[in-house]
């Protein structure tokens, strides 16, 4: 959340400047928010498989594989 505070007698540019900036500084930190949680997706991705071979393997052999 930003919060936007204009000095006393600002105009009505320098309150679109400001307002522009807020928005150029959310789209910023949105996209790095996506960036990071887009590579925490991928690193999860990556271990479905292995965990689940393991899991498969443990089962078929008779071994407890819920721990």
């Amino acid at each position: 959340m930003f919060i936007v505070i204009l000095r006393v007698g600002a105009s009505t540019q320098d309150a679109a400047d400001t307002t522009e900036n807020t928005r150029k500084a959310s789209r910023s930190f949105f996209r790095a928010a996506v960036e990071e949680e887009t590579k925490a997706a991928q690193e999860i991705v990556g271990l479905i498989e292995p965990v689940t071979k393991i899991y498969l393997d443990l089962t078929l052999s008779g071994s407890k594989a819920d721990r």
